[in-house]
């Protein structure tokens, strides 16, 4: 299979009066602009679980913000609105089928998997087992 032929999962979560919203998992570029906008996400985290319920409670702009950009509105603030005017038990559904959608093996899994990755990287003051060269001596030399 060619990558330019891929296309993200994607599911139905329905909304009331039959209709129903496409979403899809977010991807770095989009945890990484609601991260930036809503740090305090971060602490609702557990170290493996997203608890969706505090997530509400907590946050309820970002809650809106994640529902929007899993629907292919990432900033859009008239998309986040109509997120947050749905009722608890649709923002629910959504919720919980982004973070399907996100994180298919879970996250768990998933942070153990960036643990590894980082866990593997080279010292950054290291290179090739030799120190690393001093910047501002090379930089007045």
């Amino acid at each position: 299979m060619d990558l330019l032929t891929i296309v993200a999962p994607a599911a139905e979560v329905p909304i009331a009066d039959g209709q129903s919203v496409t979403v899809r998992g977010l991807s770095l570029r989009a945890i990484a602009a609601l991260l930036g906008r809503f740090p305090d996400v971060l602490a609702l985290f557990n170290g493996r679980d997203l608890d969706a319920q505090k997530l509400l409670v907590a946050a309820p702009d970002a809650a809106a913000a994640i529902m929007a950009a899993g629907a292919g509105h990432l900033g859009d603030s008239a998309a986040e609105a109509v997120c947050d005017g749905l009722g608890l038990e649709y923002q629910t559904n959504l919720l919980a089928k982004i973070g399907e959608l996100t994180f298919p093996g879970g996250i768990g899994p998933f942070a153990e998997r960036i643990a590894q990755l980082s866990s593997s990287l080279p010292d950054l003051q290291r290179t090739n087992g030799a120190a690393a060269p001093d910047h501002e001596m090379l930089a007045t030399n």
